[in-house]
């Protein structure tokens, strides 16, 4: 089924006309499809009347400040890479579970939170401020889904135990305050029992109005996208993944300060949080301190010291498997053994 350009020309918005006009000039087809009218007459291209803004740039200015991290959720952070979690602790970035029953999957619909087999559980993001940053202030928490639409409630939360809570369909978003928890402030998306439900985005923000999301026709559209790199960076303040890529690149530096003691700085891409506890999936044989051809030393990671007054630039600490080969004063680079998938996580989350 198609509309005519004949029909166009006549249109009471010229506007909206110019668009089709435009689109069927470049096809060529005399027409306009019907199935092509939800791409082209989007906030994007529509203008607000008697203006040149668009729809969809007059609805950003409207934006409260998301105090959320990692909110966008169809291109959430993700450092640690994987596609599904189910573990008791953070998944992707700023967000973790309470038990391991909890089933978190990125998709291309946003992540899907599965409690069909396991009692009811949820995604969690703490604040390492909230005491200053929300107590005595209205709020709006808010979620955007793809099976249930928008939720979104106000309140506030007071020096004591409170909370500002929406219960759903497949269970509840909600903001706390707990006297009982560490950290005691926290945003929750819970999912009851035999329940699932794919999040868009979600949001925190002042004030007592939602500002995430507002509907086109039957359809809810997110006001802003965040921009990527900026979240990465909020995030890289609590986690930091350093992967050693490729058996002969040299990844860093490190000097023999003893015999049984190599040290190298690691620059993290921000100042982190605090002092980060390192993990690391490394074996014994799969780390190489190299300075030739002819000298190849394994080592393995022993632990961080932080450098100065800040907690960007740190100093790591490797011991080498064999000491004999080590001169002093020499400065070695750390190779990728056997080009596996081996990396050090600074973390540094709440």
């Amino acid at each position: 089924m198609s509309i005519g350009i004949d029909k166009l020309a006549h249109m009471n918005t010229p506007a909206l006309s110019d668009i089709l006009l435009a689109h069927s000039a470049a096809e060529g087809t005399g027409v306009v499809a019907i199935g092509d009218l939800p791409k082209l007459l989007n906030a994007g291209n529509l203008k607000m009347p008697d203006s040149e803004e668009t729809i969809a740039e007059h609805y950003r200015q409207f934006c409260n400040r998301n105090l959320l991290i990692n909110w966008y959720f169809l291109r959430p952070v993700n450092q640690q890479g994987l596609t599904a979690y189910q573990v008791r602790g953070y998944t992707i970035d700023m967000w973790r579970t309470w038990t391991a029953a909890s089933r978190v999957s990125l998709s291309e619909n946003g992540v899907l939170v599965d409690r069909t087999n396991a009692d009811a559980d949820g995604i969690y993001q703490y604040f390492e401020d909230g005491e200053s940053l929300l107590v005595g202030k209205i709020v709006t928490i808010s979620v955007l889904t793809k099976e249930y639409g928008l939720i979104n409630k106000s309140g506030i939360l007071t020096s004591g135990s409170s909370s500002i809570i929406q219960t759903t369909e497949f269970g509840d978003i909600a903001l706390f305050h707990s006297l009982t928890k560490t950290p005691p402030f926290f945003f929750r998306i819970s999912v009851n029992a035999g329940k699932a439900v794919t999040v868009i985005a979600a949001k925190l923000e002042f004030g007592s109005s939602q500002t995430l999301a507002h509907k086109e026709g039957s359809k809810w559209v997110l006001n802003e996208i965040p921009d990527y790199t900026a979240e990465l960076e909020k995030c890289q303040r609590y986690f930091w993944r350093y992967k050693f890529i490729g058996e002969w690149s040299k990844t860093a530096f490190i000097q023999a300060f003893t015999a049984t003691r190599l040290e190298g700085q690691f620059i993290a891409p921000v100042q982190m949080r605090t002092l980060p506890t390192i993990k690391t999936n490394i074996g014994d044989d799969e780390l190489i301190a190299t300075k030739n051809a002819n000298v190849d030393i394994p080592v393995k990671y022993k632990g961080v010291i932080a450098c100065g007054d800040t907690y960007r630039n740190l100093w790591l600490t490797f011991e080498p498997l064999d000491s004999s080969k080590v001169v002093l004063g020499d400065t070695y680079f750390l190779r990728n053994q056997n080009n596996k998938n081996i990396y050090l996580d600074f973390d540094a989350n709440l």
